[in-house]
């Protein structure tokens, strides 16, 4: 099992709160005692910091995505716009960093024509020996 922050603190505030409730009888720990209560406080304030930073983390990545997406269409609109000026294979293209459509190639006609396959003979045709 891992050790957790929480098992961590948990531990220090009960061995904490058992020392001070017999600190009458242990004068000796009250120092060591209040040091580490101070401690267990300042743990707790950066945890409940981290957390804070851990949620902001995350909206500003889900906002640098939103972002990321926003910016994308406007290059897509944009480059659009390009391609209906200018032309969709315009060689100029490459000057935006836009990719000009391929032209198409008409396929080489053959001297010699493809034979059509002959049709296959149904069951009635065939003969039966």
């Amino acid at each position: 099992m891992a050790v957790t922050f929480r098992n961590r603190s948990g531990s220090w505030k009960f061995l904490s709160n058992a020392v001070k409730n017999k600190l009458d009888q242990m004068p000796n720990l009250a120092p060591q005692q209040a040091e580490l209560e101070a401690h267990i406080e300042l743990a707790e304030a950066l945890a409940n910091k981290q957390g804070a930073l851990r949620a902001e983390l995350q909206q500003t990545v889900k906002d640098r995505l939103a972002a990321e997406a926003h910016g994308e269409e406007l290059r897509q609109r944009l480059a659009a716009a390009v391609q209906a000026q200018i032309g969709f294979k315009s060689n100029m293209l490459h000057e935006f960093g836009i990719l000009p459509r391929k032209r198409r190639r008409n396929p080489k006609k053959s001297d010699t024509p493809v034979p059509e396959p002959a049709p296959a003979p149904t069951s009635a045709e065939t003969p039966k020996p």
